[in-house]
């Protein structure tokens, strides 16, 4: 459904208006380097901090307003709009249907206006400042082993090129120091073996981390030095519990007692 709403937004006027470079960005994430002649949408996430600030943020709360208020958000008007993109002007009729109809999750009539509603709840997000209250910490205040409480998906690995099965969705996120610069950001998660029906715990995601303003800086190490990934905000925070997003999935994580 993010992916329908990101491609929404790119229909209106005012959006492509006000925010040129993250039209930019959408673009190339739906037209250029996926293709939609390819077969789909690899990236279902929306980084709203990509380009939100103080500064703009009322303008794009303004325009989630008019969508809900004058807009109908039904398949059929979803699905012109959609369609008339100048991002679709490549691609023949049948490969446009085809796309839309194997990607993009439409409303169904037992659940409601499921595009409408996520609109809603970015609208509220806006107007009470959700993302923008942000946790100012030191890094080393998350320095310990922490338990997943909440998560809004499973962080995974492919378990078919391993031996193991995943045992629910909780993570062990374990940070330690690595250097001057830099925090390890270990997540472990609960698994079995097959073979020995023994459980214990593996690595599904490691990255490297620094923080900055709030903020959790991802990195990755390779032999020429660290990659930035991706930051996500930190909220919440009181010493023993936070909450942040790992990729697109998030958590709210509590301090491990000794």
């Amino acid at each position: 459904m993010i992916r329908l709403l990101k491609l929404y937004l790119l229909s209106e006027n005012d959006f492509r208006r006000l925010f040129k470079e993250e039209c930019a960005q959408l673009e190339k994430e739906f037209f250029g380097t996926y293709k939609i002649g390819g077969g789909g949408i690899k990236n279902d996430g929306f980084d709203l901090d990509r380009f939100l600030n103080d500064q703009n943020t009322e303008a794009f709360a303004v325009i989630l307003h008019k969508i809900l208020t004058e807009k109908e958000l039904t398949n059929n008007q979803t699905t012109k709009n959609i369609a008339a993109l100048a991002g679709f002007a490549q691609y023949d009729g049948t490969t446009i249907q085809t796309f839309i109809i194997n990607n993009l999750i439409f409303n169904d009539p037992q659940k409601g206006n499921e595009l409408k509603i996520l609109f809603e709840a970015v609208y509220t997000a806006l107007q009470q400042g959700f993302f923008y209250k942000v946790s100012d910490i030191h890094p080393d205040q998350l320095i310990g082993e922490w338990l997943s409480t909440k998560e809004t998906g499973q962080l995974r690995i492919n378990y078919n090129m391993t031996n193991f099965m995943p045992l629910g969705d909780t993570i062990h996120l374990i940070v330690s120091r690595y250097n001057n610069d830099f925090l390890r950001f270990s997540c472990l998660a609960k698994v079995m073996d097959y073979d020995t029906k023994k459980e214990g715990e593996l690595t599904v995601r490691e990255t490297f981390i620094n923080i900055q303003d709030g903020y959790i800086h991802h990195h990755y190490l390779d032999e020429d030095g660290f990659r930035f990934l991706y930051k996500s905000p930190v909220f919440g925070f009181d010493g023993s519990r936070f909450e942040t997003q790992i990729g697109d999935i998030g958590f709210a994580f509590e301090k491990m007692k000794k």
